[in-house]
């Protein structure tokens, strides 16, 4: 069977009884995989994504937490919870052993290409495996 990727926005993670869906869509054999924006996993839900998605992805569009917050208009903080959430992603996945990939995404603009290199450098010591570079 050719597996299909299903994509499930933040919006699961306001019902955590839903992230459970992810078990019954691979029982399927679909792939599932995930955009967050990586700011409200729960250990719950760290595992229950490391166990059943092939990818998970979150979008952080911006390097530093002045032009994530720029971008976002979110608190600084965000950005660095996000960060954490994406290391706990990795250590668990390595924990686990699972072949969970995992990656970010980076919205490129005037403001934030400046802050790209120094993103992709963050993103090399956490362990992510690729960043996704948009327009």
């Amino acid at each position: 069977m050719e597996k299909t990727p299903v994509d499930l926005q933040n919006k699961l993670f306001y019902h955590p009884d839903k992230l459970l869906e992810f078990e019954y869509i691979k029982s399927l054999g679909m792939d599932v995989g995930m955009i967050t924006n990586g700011t409200i996993f729960t250990d719950e839900s760290i595992d229950i994504v490391v166990k059943n998605c092939t990818w998970v992805r979150i979008s952080m569009d911006g390097g530093t937490p002045h032009t994530y917050n720029e971008i976002r208009k979110v608190p600084e903080r965000h950005f660095h919870l996000a960060l954490e959430n994406l290391a706990k992603l990795i250590k668990r996945r390595d924990e686990l052993g699972t072949d969970l990939t995992v990656g970010s995404g980076f919205l490129t603009s005037e403001l934030t290409t400046p802050t790209l290199l120094i993103y992709a450098k963050i993103c090399k010591d956490i362990g992510i495996n690729y960043i996704q570079i948009r327009p």
